[in-house]
């Protein structure tokens, strides 16, 4: 089982370079969820890459979540907390070279509070404790 952030996903349906290996990590690792958080910086982030109107983008989203047999899930409420203690350690604010953002903070916390691996593009997540 593993939590799947937004830059895999772009990655994935985008067909960047890094999609492959990603697409390898997650016939690794199943079942995959992601959040509804993840949706909405995907969502955006594709509808800037292809410049298309944002109920496309949603629909393609959805049918590859549904075809990778990735579930959405609920973020509990008081995760917020753990995203808190994540940005303070890791987030642009801190100081750390991993400087993540709001989603990336969300991510993180939701992977370690289920106690599964994260599976991502790039290095921001790689300078963590997650790598």
């Amino acid at each position: 089982m593993s939590f799947v952030d937004s830059s895999a996903l772009v990655a994935l349906i985008a067909a960047e370079p890094e999609g492959e290996a990603i697409a390898a990590q997650l016939e690794k690792q199943p079942p995959h969820f992601t959040s509804p958080l993840v949706m909405f910086e995907t969502v955006v982030a594709l509808c800037r890459i292809r410049r298309v109107p944002i109920d496309q983008i949603t629909f393609v989203v959805h049918d590859f979540l549904a075809r990778a047999r990735i579930a959405i899930e609920p973020v509990e409420a008081d995760t917020y907390i753990t995203a808190l203690q994540v940005y303070e350690r890791y987030g642009k604010g801190s100081g750390h070279p991993a400087r993540l953002n709001f989603g990336d903070c969300f991510s993180y916390a939701a992977a370690i509070r289920s106690g599964v691996p994260l599976i991502y593009k790039g290095n921001d997540f790689a300078q963590t404790d997650l790598a």
